[in-house]
């Protein structure tokens, strides 16, 4: 279901257009995101699967960054709640085969992974489960490190009961990188392509009630 947008899409479209006569944004070319699918990336509407692709295209196209950076720039930026002592902070490294933890503020509840050898016990983490409270709300984050990038899935509930009424907005960098609704389970998940400084701010009655705060380290430039 597509959550609200802060603008309506008509007020979007049109400064789109303006901002980019203005700033002399080229026009799409084949492999590049069209407008729409921008708008669906950053009002949250997108599916999973258009969040990874998006991400992916971000990271190869300006032209689709600065359409990003036109609209983080133009439209009313979320509240940012004053950051809570106890806030889940996680430091991850992405590395060719596996996730490796580098720090967090409270151990993981799951770690589990693929065996390194044939008979060994030992494993190669490629999934952790970590229990948090964010603002009344109580969160888990699973971070799955996938084939080409580190999938985030955020569940919240409120005494036992699914958040279907929750937006996560995700801030990379401290700028607007996506946004996405609660579904009917109270989960919402984001594909992590690039490595970066991220926080996911979790939105109720537009109110900002509380994050997580997540690094995450590509193995190449640690």
């Amino acid at each position: 279901m597509r959550g609200k947008p802060d603008m309506s899409d008509e007020a979007v479209q049109r400064l789109l257009r303006d901002q980019r006569r203005a700033r002399g944004v080229p026009a799409p070319g084949p492999a590049d995101p069209t407008d729409e699918a921008v708008l669906r990336y950053i009002d949250g509407a997108a599916t999973a699967a258009e969040r990874r692709d998006l991400a992916q295209r971000l990271a190869r196209s300006a032209r689709a960054r600065d359409l990003v950076a036109i609209l983080t720039a133009a439209l009313p930026s979320p509240p940012v709640a004053v950051e809570e002592p106890g806030a889940l902070r996680l430091v991850f490294l992405l590395c060719r085969d596996a996730l490796r933890l580098v720090r967090a503020s409270q151990p993981p509840l799951l770690v589990a992974g693929a065996a390194a050898v044939r008979g060994a016990a030992a494993t190669t983490p490629t999934t952790y489960e970590f229990a948090a409270h964010v603002g009344e709300l109580d969160a888990a984050v699973v971070l799955d490190r996938a084939q080409d990038r580190l999938d985030v899935r955020l569940t919240l509930r409120h005494a036992g009961a699914p958040v279907e009424d929750a937006r996560v907005v995700a801030l990379r960098e401290g700028q607007l990188w996506a946004s996405a609704p609660t579904e009917a389970d109270g989960a919402c998940t984001f594909a992590i392509a690039v490595a970066g400084h991220y926080r996911l701010q979790v939105r109720r009655g537009g109110v900002t009630v509380g994050a997580v705060q997540l690094d995450v380290l590509d193995e190449a430039g640690a």
